[in-house]
């Protein structure tokens, strides 16, 4: 999960979770993450953390740039005791949820807090000095491939798909046989079509970004952090060619002295 959130440059899941009935726990809960001792998540994989990981991440959407309250499928959820306690605790709460996150601020308090509760708990989450959910600040990366294949009218759609498929399985390029063919099948559209005429192009790069996500090569090999320029006809966002990502990370592990990074190799010099 963390390798997907970097790879496509969203804000990353917080290690401590606001409530453990939000929608970023019910995910991490349904797909086998450690949470606390009574959900001390598993190793497995199951057809139904499958589902959750397909119903979450199939379309690549960023969902800390939604319009929807972060509180508000918490209100939303069927009442048993443990959620009537959580929303309990929000209630308390609701005087500070405008200044907390501007999205709560059109939330009908009156459906949800119709009686004076007291959850009886000294150490209830308090509004006022919570952290803000952290929201998504500049494009992402899939986002920046539209930019950027859009920008030229020498990049196809099946540049673009490449490039993400770089980012994702480390595989920069995208098969002619049946490969091709089922993306076509799915976009309903040639891979040749020229970026900058897909007035889908996004939705359909995010909805190739979810069939990547979900596959054995990402699930059991993650994000590699490579980018061929070769593979797919160099289109490679500001800052993610080969020469920048070496570049980036010799300095931080090993300051300017050790790594020469070229355009698709890096050479160790000896100190």
């Amino acid at each position: 999960m963390r390798r997907l959130y970097r790879a496509m440059e969203w804000e990353e899941t917080p290690e401590y979770l606001f409530y453990f009935l939000s929608e970023n726990a019910r995910l991490q809960r349904n797909v086998g993450v450690f949470l606390k001792n009574g959900d001390a998540g598993f190793n497995g994989t199951s057809f139904q953390s499958a589902l959750s990981w397909e119903s979450y991440f199939g379309m690549c959407r960023d969902r800390s740039t939604d319009p929807t309250c972060p509180l508000q499928l918490i209100l939303d959820s069927p009442v048993d005791q443990g959620v009537e306690a959580t929303i309990c605790e929000i209630c308390t709460n609701k005087d500070l949820a405008c200044n907390w996150d501007a999205r709560c601020c059109d939330i009908s308090w009156e459906s949800y807090c119709s009686t004076e509760c007291d959850t009886g708990d000294p150490d209830a989450v308090d509004l006022a000095i919570f952290p803000q959910v952290l929201r998504q600040e500049g494009p992402d990366f899939i986002t920046q491939v539209v930019e950027l294949a859009q920008s030229d009218k020498e990049y196809t759609l099946r540049h673009a798909l490449a490039a993400l498929k770089d980012r994702l399985i480390n595989v920069p390029h995208i098969d002619a046989g049946e490969e091709s063919q089922w993306l076509e099948a799915l976009f309903e559209t040639s891979l040749e079509t020229v970026a900058a005429d897909d007035a889908a192009l996004e939705e359909h790069l995010r909805r190739a970004c979810g069939v990547f996500a979900t596959s054995p090569q990402f699930l059991l090999t993650g994000f590699p952090g490579q980018d061929i320029a070769k593979g797919h006809g160099g289109l490679i966002p500001p800052g993610q060619s080969f020469r920048e990502l070496c570049e980036q990370t010799a300095l931080t592990l090993f300051g300017d002295e050790i790594v020469q990074c070229g355009d698709h190799a890096l050479k160790i010099v000896a100190p």
